[in-house]
This record gives C-alpha cells, structure tokens and sequence, in this order.
C-alpha cells in the first residue's frame, strides 16, 4: 500500500509538471502589450484609474462570492482590451463591468449568473462609483470586448500559474504537517489578487507574479530556494532581474500600509530603496527619474484568510 500511494503521487506530481510546461508556452498570448500597456494616461485611462477600476471588479466578484479566477480572468480581459484600444475614462466604468460579466459566464454556475442590470446596480457600492449607462450599453460593449479580444476567452492568469506552482511545492514537501493547504492557497489567492490591483505589478508575466507571491511564502524552505525556484525560472526562461524586482514590489505592497507604488508611477518618478534599487522592469526605467523617494515603514497587516472554493476548471458555453 505505501508503495502504491507513493506512485501515485509521483504521477500527480509529474502531470502537475506536465500542465506546468502546457501554461509557460501559452502564457505569453495572454500578456497585453506592455508598451501600449505603459502609455496610458496620454489623455486616456491613467494607471490609477485603471486599479481603482480592477478595485472595483474585485469588490464586485467578492459580492457575488464569484470563483477567485472569475476576478483573473475580468482583470486579464480589463487589460488586454485597454492595451489594445484607447480607452476614455468615462467608459472604463462600462468596460470594467462588461469583462466581469464575460467572465462570469465563462466561470460560474448557470444558476448564480447575476444579469447585467444586476451587475450594474451592485457596481455603485464599489470603487467604480455611479454608471452613466444602461444594460444595453453593457451588451453593446460586450460584443465590442468580444471582437477585440477575437474571442480568445481562455487565458493564462496568475492564479492559474500560481495554483500549479503551489501543488508542485506542497507535493515536494515544502508545506509543513500543520499547515494547512487550502488555508495557505486562499491567502495566497487573497495576495495575489491584491497585487493585480497595481498597474506595475499587473504588467509583469503571470508566471513572475506567482512565483513572487509564493517565494514570499516558501522564502525559508530549502527546497523551494535551492530547486524549485531555479527550476521554475529556468523552465519560464524569465529575467532574472526583473523577478526580483517584482518580488520586491509585492513584498513592499504586502508589508507596508502606506506604500502606494502607482503614484509613484503616475508622476514618472520611480521607487526607489535607499540602496536604489529600481523596484520596476528594467525595460521601463528611463534615465532621467533621479528622483528618490523615502522607504515607508514595515508594518505588516493582518489578512483574513479567504474561504477556500475549488476552481472549476471547465469553460461554459457562452450565451450572447
């Protein structure tokens, strides 16, 4: 018997692998072009209404207690149709709402499908504020999200990258016999959701964020410092440098109550450590923001650990 249950974890753990290297090779399709992604602003949406905006779609999931992916898979909708078509302010509320309700479809039960009035209605009490819009503005949009996006409604989101990372190291042994793993992945879920609410975070791969989110987690595991995260780098062939610098980001995000990274983006002037250590890609850093700022205090906040829901994995049919 020990022997067959070692088996088969060992088949577990290699058709974890196996879906791990499907997602690298399609997660690039899935990443909105980062230099129109960094123009916003230029008269369009700014990068601070763009997170208030993906604020609002996560309030508005959290609402209607909607799968965590449904929320990835709104912001990943959000930030390709908004990379690839200029976006006014006045519309991001309409547009925000119309990927939440693509995804919805995509991702929940047929019976909890909240309709679009529905969905508009509740987005008042978020951080999107006060429609100027009807349902049928709503389905109007929806069709145009749908064109631009050539109907590609499957993407590779973080959370996705980030619950096969997770399954890879907790049957590798880097969770403890207390820990509990549905506990661990929630609020891990609940960080990483988090972290997508910034515009210089949301910009890196989904493979660089999760893998940011758990080494924050895993940093004093053996195993995940000494293979797996040199492995997972090398299979994603990520930037080195540009990890770390998205490690650093989440983590001051995480541990600091009055860091806001976004405005220090909006204003061109770029986060900087007192060892001045640029805490965005290296593609993005220009030579003329010399303007540091003051490293903000370390005080680490408390989270409430999200009610753990499987994933279903399954696409639904959609009804237009």
């Amino acid at each position: 018997m020990p022997e067959l249950k070692c088996h088969r974890e060992f088949r577990t753990r290699e058709a974890l692998y196996r879906k791990l290297e499907e997602r690298i090779q399609q997660e690039k399709a899935w990443i909105p072009n980062k230099r129109r992604f960094i123009s916003l602003g230029n008269g369009e949406v700014t990068f601070l209404e763009r997170d208030d905006a993906v604020r609002g779609i996560f309030n508005l999931t959290k609402m209607f207690r909607m799968f965590p992916n449904t929320y990835s898979m709104a912001v990943n909708f959000l930030d390709r149709f908004t990379a690839l078509l200029k976006i006014r302010p006045i519309h991001l509320h309409c547009v925000a709402v119309t990927c939440v309700y693509i995804a919805v479809k995509l991702q929940e039960e047929q019976q909890y499908i909240p309709d679009a009035k529905g969905l508009i209605e509740a987005s008042i009490k978020t951080e999107l504020g006060t429609p100027f819009y009807s349902h049928t503005d709503l389905l109007r949009m929806e069709r145009k999200v749908l064109d631009k996006l050539e109907w590609a409604l499957n993407p590779v989101t973080p959370l996705i990258m980030l619950e096969l990372y997770f399954g890879i190291a907790a049957s590798e042994g880097c969770l403890s016999l207390e820990d509990n793993a549905n506990e661990e992945l929630a609020t891990l879920t609940e960080q990483l959701h988090r972290a997508l609410t910034y515009s210089s975070i949301a910009m890196y791969t989904p493979s660089t964020i999760a893998l940011a989110v758990l080494s924050l987690r895993f940093c004093d595991s053996a195993m995940w410092t000494e293979k797996l995260l040199p492995l997972f780098i090398e299979k994603t062939k990520l930037s080195v440098e540009e990890y770390y610098c998205c490690e650093e980001l989440i983590e001051e995000m995480l541990y600091s109550a009055t860091y806001d990274i976004d405005s220090n983006l909006n204003s061109c002037a770029m986060f900087k450590r007192q060892h001045s250590a640029l805490f965005i890609p290296a593609s993005l850093s220009s030579p003329d923001d010399s303007d540091g700022c003051p490293s903000p205090p370390t005080k680490k906040p408390s989270y409430a650990a999200m009610v753990a829901r499987s994933l279903n994995d399954s696409l639904m049919s959609m009804s237009l």
